[in-house]
């Protein structure tokens, strides 16, 4: 796509200012943003707008706020707010007082959900606290607020509903007590001086990481080495583990949950392994969901038992292949991942060709670190699907693992071609 210059240094200003790769979001909906901008404010020429910006940092967050675009409900994943509970519970027996960090916190759902599960299990106010921080100023005033759609409630809560809302005809208020618990601030995380002076126990910051560009990963990557505490816990996204991991994080259990423990010399888990945990993803199959119900003891998980699959292809059930699908799921909870690949090539040798099981199969190869099978299979998903942003992405990550940056670049700008049309 060839572009005005001017309108290549607009973009490169918003890039180093956000630490945003504009590749992975779509370059056309970054120029559209910016063209409306323009008309907005009445400029014609690409060189005149750019020395307003410059001398106009108002103006400069206001264009921020069009580009950043909020997804998010409540307990999203589920079972890292869990695994969350069952570490600061483990931190407060040594501890008067937790510190607790989600960036970037959006319209306030995952903070204020880290302050309900702690408050439901029993917690006292005291003895923790939350900061949120977010670029979008907007985001954060409907975060302060607390007034929330039907789209930010998404999973089985409804136990939370009863305890810390008040449900209108199309609203849900959140209570003063879960609202005074979060901290809000609009800080930039590439900005100087982020959270200066503060440490945190544990830090939420998930799939954000794979929007960046190379330098703000290895700049956010500082922060929160100088943010987290010795031992503290970072929850991420799935793909942001692996890319944490080795880099002075240690990956902990249970797998599911995707997050890592600052190393300290010592790196013993205080977190012990969890046969019955569920899983949740960056990108998630379309296989029958198990709800996620923090209060409520965790049954344990059953790997379905199934038959054998058909000889041929075209005798393949399809009810037996997605029972198979989940077989492969749980597997992957448990972190038994060569089980998992064990009945995952059993369909593949059957001539079974579907973007779930390349993806889950791809999954297990990427969590036992065999990054080049785990790439041959999410191409093998992408082929069949074309379209799928999510797994873009993951291809487009891993290619930077493996120092591929022309088949990362490649990818990242399919991913952002794909979301430009979203927004269309």
């Amino acid at each position: 796509m060839n572009t005005d210059p001017d309108l290549e240094k607009i973009m490169d200003f918003l890039s180093r200012l956000m630490g945003v790769d504009f590749e992975s979001i779509g370059k056309k909906m970054v120029i559209n943003t910016i063209a409306s901008s323009m008309r907005k404010a009445n400029f014609i020429h690409f060189r005149e707008y750019l020395l307003h910006l410059e001398s106009r940092p108002d103006e400069v967050l206001d264009l921020v706020e069009e580009l950043t675009i909020p997804e998010t409900w409540f307990f999203r994943d589920g079972l890292p707010f869990d695994t969350m509970v069952k570490i600061s519970l483990e931190l407060l027996k040594t501890k008067a007082k937790i510190n607790i960090l989600s960036i970037p916190c959006s319209t306030g759902e995952e903070p204020y959900s880290i302050a309900m599960a702690l408050l439901y299990r029993g917690v006292s106010p005291e003895a923790f606290s939350i900061d949120a921080v977010d670029i979008n100023s907007k985001s954060l005033a409907m975060a302060r607020a607390g007034e929330y759609g039907s789209n930010s409630i998404r999973t089985n809560v409804e136990h939370y509903l009863k305890t810390y809302f008040l449900q209108t005809e199309n609203k849900y208020l959140l209570s003063e007590e879960v609202k005074e618990m979060v901290n809000f601030y609009q800080e930039n995380i590439v900005g100087k001086n982020f959270r200066q002076g503060k440490k945190y126990d544990i830090i939420f910051f998930r799939n954000l990481l794979i929007y960046l560009s190379d330098t703000a990963r290895v700049e956010v990557e500082k922060r929160f080495t100088e943010l987290l505490t010795s031992g503290g816990y970072l929850f991420s996204g799935h793909s942001e583990v692996l890319y944490f991991s080795g880099r002075g994080y240690e990956i902990a259990d249970p797998p599911g949950a995707f997050y890592l423990r600052k190393s300290t010399g010592n790196l013993s888990k205080i977190i012990k392994k969890n046969p019955g945990a569920k899983m949740s993803f960056a990108y998630s199959p379309n296989l029958p969901k198990v709800k996620t119900d923090l209060p409520q003891a965790k049954p344990k998980l059953e790997t379905p038992v199934v038959p054998e699959p058909s000889n041929t292809k075209a005798e393949a059930d399809k009810n037996l292949v997605a029972t198979y699908l989940i077989r492969i799921k749980h597997h992957i909870e448990r972190g038994e991942y060569d089980l998992a690949l064990i009945d995952s090539m059993k369909l593949i040798d059957k001539g079974i060709s579907t973007k779930e099981l390349y993806f889950l199969t791809g999954l297990a190869w990427e969590n036992k670190l065999q990054k080049d099978h785990a790439l041959q299979m999410y191409l093998k998903a992408i082929y069949l699907d074309p379209e799928d942003y999510d797994i873009l992405m993951h291809i487009a990550l891993l290619y930077e693992q493996l120092n591929n940056t022309r088949q990362a670049k490649i990818y990242r700008e399919r991913a952002g071609r794909i979301n430009s049309r979203r927004g269309e």
